[in-house]
């Protein structure tokens, strides 16, 4: 079986021989996302493809339009709540070939004629590849006027005070993490080495401060052996989007866990998992750079910042509908008067269910159909 991509394999170990041990997270964004032959960052070879029912694995959006148009819906919603702002600006973080948007896009404009006419769409891009896709997948409102921008980043993003709304599905799964084993002597974090032509395991202190408290903030009683996954990276990215968005809806849709499940004591191995050929494997130092790495979103990643995002004075409000208006499951927490909070999250397990009745089980699919997934809902009004 192949190591993966050789000149990524090269560059990688050229930064471990300089620099020694790097963190699994700098391991996971080099595999998909070095600038030259990360896995999103190249194109695939010709007649291939990265997402879809020829690719690694597929998303909602890959099944069926249903996701975009029911976000559609939900974003006539949010512009009545905002007092029909002109521009309605709508942000997506990470999207993929581009088909929510399209999905997205098709339903505004034969639907909320309206807000379509105000309807500016951000698409947050770093992959010149995946905004080549992106862009065929769009091509009929190409040529609009302020209809459709990129971004490589938030950083990037050439606007301030957004009036509308984030979303993005499917992307915190996909954000680098840190791994981290209980020893005898602790807690101590699974960095990677290069050894003898492969990629190999090595413990080593915890190498951020970041990580440290979010290990700490967890504070569960782990067996010595248990190893887990860490995302430092939610909060920093809930964070800028919390700087850009003036008034509007933030919303996740990802599968996952909550904490308490993600972190229990019996669940040893973590939750991190490769993807190639639409199957599933655990063995992120093999295929490196030819396949997908994805680990289950822990809600409480990015919630977990949200009472210190919105002010105490915002008054926050969740939608109750989503798509048909049908809610499946429903938990509130509330954050306590000084930071009003509620949340409400929506079972979307059945949304991506609905592809084996078009085109059979996936196995790398069906294994995602063992996570929960959520739409999680954020706003400010």
């Amino acid at each position: 079986m192949s190591i993966g991509h050789p000149e990524l394999i090269a560059a990688i170990a050229a930064e471990i021989a300089a620099s020694g041990p790097i963190s699994f997270a700098r391991f996971m964004e080099l595999a998909l996302y070095h600038p030259q032959f990360g896995y999103y960052m190249r194109a695939p070879e010709q007649m291939a493809e990265r997402i879809g029912w020829r690719g690694d694995f597929y998303t909602s959006s890959d099944v069926h339009p249903m996701l975009g148009q029911a976000l559609a819906k939900q974003a006539e919603q949010i512009d009545r709540l905002l007092g029909h702002p002109d521009p309605f600006i709508v942000v997506e973080m990470g999207p993929g070939k581009g088909l929510l948007a399209r999905h997205f896009l098709s339903a505004c404009q034969r639907h909320f004629g309206s807000l379509f006419e105000r309807l500016h769409y951000v698409l947050i891009e770093r992959s010149p590849a995946m905004q080549v896709l992106q862009r065929e997948n769009v091509a009929r409102w190409l040529d609009q006027p302020n209809r459709l921008t990129w971004a490589n980043d938030l950083a990037n993003m050439a606007l301030e005070g957004v009036n509308g709304l984030f979303l993005s599905n499917e992307l915190i799964d996909s954000f680098p993490v840190h791994r981290i084993q209980v020893t005898a002597n602790g807690i101590e974090e699974l960095c990677v080495d290069y050894q003898r032509g492969r990629f190999v395991d090595c413990l080593r202190p915890l190498s951020s401060e970041a990580l440290f408290d979010r290990v700490r903030q967890i504070n569960t009683a782990w067996p010595e052996g248990y190893r887990t996954e860490i995302n430092v990276h939610a909060v920093r990215w809930m964070r800028q989007v919390a700087q850009l968005i003036k008034r509007g809806v933030v919303l996740t849709i990802d599968y996952g866990h909550t904490a308490q499940d993600l972190y229990r004591p019996d669940r040893k191995g973590g939750t991190f998992l490769c993807y190639s050929r639409q199957s599933v494997n655990e063995e992120p130092f093999l295929r490196v750079g030819d396949q997908e790495h994805d680990r289950a979103c822990g809600f409480h990643e990015s919630g977990s910042y949200r009472g210190r995002i919105w002010s105490p004075h915002d008054r926050l409000h969740q939608s109750t509908e989503f798509s048909d208006g049908t809610r499946r499951r429903t938990h509130d927490r509330r954050a306590g008067t000084r930071q009003p909070d509620v949340q409400r999250r929506y079972s979307l397990a059945q949304a991506t269910r609905y592809g084996n009745d078009v085109q059979g089980p996936c196995p790398a699919q069906g294994n995602r159909e063992s996570r929960t997934g959520w739409l999680e809902v954020q706003a400010i009004l």
